[in-house]
């Protein structure tokens, strides 16, 4: 049969959710006194957090209690699906585990989490070379280890190398000492043939898992950006909220450059950003990154012009806040020097003649400038009895100049002998996609 529904009364509903889940964190979201809090800890309640208080929402205080709580890991890759599919099968039971990877994949935090979930709040990690821990006969203090210095064990003496299979046995079994977690660059560097073979048989024992390289982890890069910017805001007491436009085109190139960079390399490069940038934004400059420009556009507002250079993604926005009357698309990668649509007044229009978009293009793209088209009809596709006027009069009429006849008209002003020009009294914009 079905569970019951759950009641509606706050304190009701979690004392329904611990009896039925009785392992599961509890954030309670409340306004109540101090009182009331210790009241509820008493009876299971595992953080609170302030529903009402602004700044707290502001610097996202509550997402990171649940990371304290419960930790993060980032599983939008197909490499960290698999792993995290590893994860749900790990339990009490599993009491040596072994981490590899490449230094600064994530191996210490990965064990942070499983000590987390296995252990429960409470639970504290150490880090330990493996010769400090042999050489010292105090216990660990915490509840977990994570065991390092595990690359060549070769060099450990026979004594210490039993000495190290003991307490990989003891963790094992149960009997004492903490949950250790060994942290390695890859299974095959602890399996060396020469190690003693009751060291050998504890090695094999242990669960292994692989924490796979940034490079093979694109799926995760913007989810670990956002976690490392919302930690770093937080403890930076800033109020940097998003990634701005082009971030995750820059991070992407970052880490293909150097395919050694790992997830440690991405938190400082992010933690760094967040304590330069004056901004509720993080953008590439922040990042101390570039890109090259997908388009560039060629603003003439106000009579005055300027070159942007726009990344794909930043161009939606950029069109949105575009206050120019007039935009002209050169989008075509096989032919750069032709504009093939145009957008007018809120109404976009193709432009079907591709002689008028080269016509288009020459004249907006050198606005104030006189062009003398008699001399550049083979670049606008014109035979040389074909007559320029024509063409004029047709962009004329596609531009919505309502006296077409005229020497200067909205856009365009004729001069003698078959020259025109672009006008910068009119404000206008003219977007070209980078081309190589």
């Amino acid at each position: 049969p079905e569970d019951p529904p759950l009641p509606e009364h706050g304190e009701m509903v979690f004392d329904r959710v611990r009896e039925l889940l009785p392992s599961t964190r509890i954030i309670i979201l409340s306004d109540a006194d101090h009182l009331t809090r210790d009241y509820l800890r008493v009876k299971g309640a595992d953080d609170f957090f302030g529903k009402q208080l602004p700044a707290a929402w502001e610097r996202e205080e509550l997402p990171c209690q649940v990371q304290r709580m419960i930790g993060h890991v980032a599983c939008r890759s197909g490499a960290m699906a698999d792993l995290r599919g590893r994860l749900d099968s790990l339990g009490p039971t599993d009491r040596v585990i072994g981490i590899t990877g490449p230094p600064g994949s994530g191996r210490r935090h990965l064990a942070e989490v499983i000590h987390l979930n296995l252990a429960g709040r409470d639970a504290k990690l150490v880090e330990e070379h493996v010769t400090s821990l042999l050489a010292d006969d105090a216990p660990v203090d915490g509840t977990g280890v994570a065991l390092t210095g595990l690359d060549g064990l070769s060099h450990l003496s026979p004594y210490d190398q039993t000495r190290l299979a003991a307490v990989l046995t003891n963790a094992r079994q149960g009997r004492r000492g903490p949950t250790v977690f060994l942290i390695a660059a890859g299974w095959d560097e602890c399996l060396d043939p020469e190690l003693a073979p009751e060291l050998q048989r504890e090695l094999k024992a242990a669960t292994w898992l692989a924490m796979p390289p940034l490079e093979d982890r694109a799926q995760d890069v913007m989810e670990l950006a956002e976690v490392f910017r919302r930690e770093a805001s937080l403890r930076l007491r800033k109020s940097v909220r998003t990634l701005g436009a082009g971030v995750p085109e820059a991070l992407w190139r970052w880490i293909s450059e150097d395919p050694h960079r790992q997830a440690a390399d991405l938190r400082d490069l992010i933690e760094g950003a967040v304590e330069r940038t004056e901004g509720g934004e993080l953008t590439v400059d922040d990042l101390g990154l570039t890109l090259p420009a997908d388009y560039v556009a060629l603003e003439c507002l106000d009579g005055s012009l300027r070159r942007r250079p726009l990344l794909e993604s930043q161009l939606g926005s950029y069109l949105d806040e575009c206050a120019a009357s007039l935009v002209v698309f050169c989008d075509d990668p096989d032919e750069p020097t032709r504009a093939t649509r145009l957008r007018l007044k809120g109404r976009e229009r193709a432009i079907e003649d591709h002689r008028i978009g080269r016509l288009l293009h020459m004249l907006a793209t050198q606005p104030g400038e006189p062009v003398e088209l008699a001399r550049r009809k083979r670049d606008l596709g014109l035979l040389a009895h074909q007559e320029t006027r024509r063409y004029v009069h047709s962009l004329r009429k596609l531009l919505g100049d309502s006296q077409v006849t005229d020497r200067r008209s909205r856009f365009i002003e004729s001069h003698y002998g078959g020259t025109y020009s672009f006008l910068t009294t009119e404000s206008y914009v003219l977007i070209a996609r980078q081309v190589g």
